[in-house]
């Protein structure tokens, strides 16, 4: 679906074609065992976004030439879409995003120049 990305986060929407197959979203399977042997379902949201976390964390440390570099936070904000009203919203919102980057207040550079000019 719609996605943006931004200097300091992403915004995506997930389309799941068969919702009924796989009816638990999040992470919340994994985080529970809390362990390294923990497998998630194929499928899942969260086995989904660990898969493109892992490999977007392993393109950047080859094109980096790093290893070892954190680059994300843990977990995700989700939430399921119900109905077109909805989706149409938040397709408004993720495509909107990069007007609202100067008010943002996770915008460094913004808040920084807003501090210099006081």
């Amino acid at each position: 679906g719609t996605f943006i990305i931004m200097p300091n986060h992403l915004h995506g929407i997930l389309i799941f074609h068969n919702p009924t197959q796989f009816p638990t979203v999040g992470a919340t399977r994994w985080v529970a065992q809390n362990t390294r042997k923990a497998t998630l379902q194929k499928g899942l949201l969260g086995s989904v976004l660990g898969q493109f976390k892992s490999a977007v964390t392993k393109r950047h440390w080859k094109m980096n030439d790093v290893s070892g570099v954190k680059i994300w936070q843990r977990g995700y904000y989700e939430r399921i879409v119900r109905n077109e009203r909805e989706l149409n919203a938040i397709q408004w919102y993720v495509e909107n995003n990069p007007i609202r980057w100067a008010e943002d207040r996770e915008n460094l550079d913004a808040l920084l120049a807003r501090m210099v000019r006081r």
